[in-house]
């Protein structure tokens, strides 16, 4: 279900949605230029969202003066409250186009970092590293052979016998 609430700074002029949308409200306006005095009746819609040059998503907000707003930060602020000190709004497994509020959370930098690189499937670890001479099986046969035949090991994987032990022992390739 689809709850709204006011966006701080824009009460009774703009409302966000536990789903990611913003919407104007429907008001008067009373008209500041040639025809001063005269009232204008502006009906609510949904604000269309644009997306940065970063990728993140937009909308604009007018309240005589425009101002340019991110979309998940009106969401979280909204439905979760401040940001936290030494925190920043985080999106889930749902990725960074999706602004539900069971996509955002607080987290330090770190944390949202390293989600978003293994979600998308940037980490640079294992397999994926351009400096990787084994492969996960390859881990998985190392490990299974066990300390007592490291030497053989690192011969067949060209590899040393520390890195053999660290392997067994689970000090590199944690992931595995």
């Amino acid at each position: 279900m689809e709850d709204w609430k006011a966006i701080e700074g824009y009460e009774g002029l703009y409302e966000v949605s536990s789903l990611g949308r913003v919407r104007s409200l429907s008001r008067n306006v009373m008209l500041k230029n040639k025809r001063e005095g005269v009232v204008r009746k502006l009906k609510g819609k949904i604000i269309k969202q644009h997306r940065d040059s970063r990728g993140s998503w937009f909308v604009n907000l007018n309240n005589y003066g425009l101002k340019r707003k991110s979309v998940h930060a009106l969401v979280a602020a909204a439905f979760l409250g401040p940001t936290p000190e030494g925190m920043e709004i985080c999106h889930g497994d749902l990725g960074r186009d999706c602004h539900f509020v069971s996509n955002l959370s607080f987290k330090t930098h770190k944390q949202n970092m390293n989600e978003d690189r293994e979600r998308d499937g940037t980490m640079c670890r294992g397999e994926t590293h351009p400096s990787a001479k084994l492969t996960e099986n390859d881990v998985l046969y190392i490990r299974k052979k066990g300390i007592k035949h490291r030497k053989e090991l690192s011969e067949q994987f060209k590899v040393s016998l520390s890195t053999i032990y660290d392997i067994v022992k689970k000090r590199s390739w944690t992931h595995v």
